[in-house]
């Protein structure tokens, strides 16, 4: 197997073609399910490819994010996507755009570079450029009984009489105080009709949202800003016809007692003075959403 000498470079828009055929063939995804991620969240400047033989071998894309610690937010990169054509893999095409994806988030200023492995092995295989686990999620399964009394645990009475913000603020408000990862106005957008593409269910109120989905039984809020008034959103996840719940919720969250499972949800490594300073902050980041 020869050796690879290409060097990452970022996408031009030649090589949209490419790309939806690198997803295909890596993620087995809808067409018009990548087709809507490469127009509504891909842009050139934050795609990075790999070109070798003429050819688009291997492609991540980097999603601006925000790290809010301690009522501060800190400019962030989300590395998604990451794939490499079956031909082309184990011959570092992966750890060269990593690389490059580190150099060009520091270059643009960005604290951290983010990314979250759907597999055990890939947390090995970050860890080699300085990613380290910090991202995690507690999950709570409670009862139609208990369910009430656990959103209103995360109710924000802050948006109380608030005219009706937008989802950007709801969560901002809802995490505010903990260490999290803030997803700007698009980004959200694009999160919930994801959500409903997939399959997912929506509850919106006045200033608070629960986004689920229901397995037999079983209804698992992915994501619940309980707002001012949690009764807007109990009432109709019990109607459902669910009978047990399961909620994902921050590591810092009111709700996140001796009942939940811990898991980890991803990684960051710092690009930044600033991001090795706070380093040691991100303990329990959560992040919620993954796209």
């Amino acid at each position: 197997m020869r050796e690879l000498n290409s060097v990452p470079r970022l996408a031009r828009p030649k090589d949209r073609p490419e790309l939806e055929e690198l997803w295909a063939c890596s993620f087995h995804d809808d067409p018009a399910r990548i087709r809507n991620f490469l127009h509504f969240m891909a842009q050139d400047d934050r795609t990075v490819v790999l070109e070798e033989d003429g050819n688009v071998v291997a492609a991540a894309y980097l999603l601006p994010c925000r790290i809010g610690l301690s009522g501060s937010f800190y400019p962030a990169y989300c590395l998604s996507a990451a794939a490499t054509l079956p031909d082309y893999r184990n011959r570092g095409c992966m750890s060269r755009i990593i690389r490059y994806c580190k150099d060009l988030g520091a270059e643009r200023g960005k604290d951290f570079l983010l990314a979250v492995p759907p597999e055990n092995d890939l947390y090995r295989f970050f860890s080699q450029f300085g990613f380290r686990p910090c991202l995690t999620q507690k999950t709570l399964r409670c009862s139609r009984d208990q369910l009430a009394e656990t959103v209103a645990s995360l109710a924000s009475p802050e948006l109380s009489g608030a005219p009706e913000p937008d989802r950007t603020v709801i969560r901002q408000t809802a995490f505010a105080g903990l260490p999290f990862v803030d997803w700007d106005r698009a980004a959200l957008k694009y999160i919930f009709f994801e959500h409903t593409w997939s399959g997912g269910k929506s509850i919106l109120s006045a200033d608070g949202y629960a986004l689920y989905k229901k397995s037999g039984t079983t209804a698992t809020v992915t994501e619940l800003c309980a707002g001012s008034d949690p009764a807007a959103l109990t009432g109709p996840l019990l109607r459902t016809g669910a009978e047990d719940f399961v909620l994902c919720l921050p590591a810092g969250s009111p709700a996140a007692g001796k009942r939940c499972q811990t898991g980890r949800a991803g990684m960051a490594v710092p690009l930044t003075k600033t991001g090795k300073t706070l380093q040691r902050q991100l303990k329990d980041l959560y992040i919620g959403f993954t796209l």
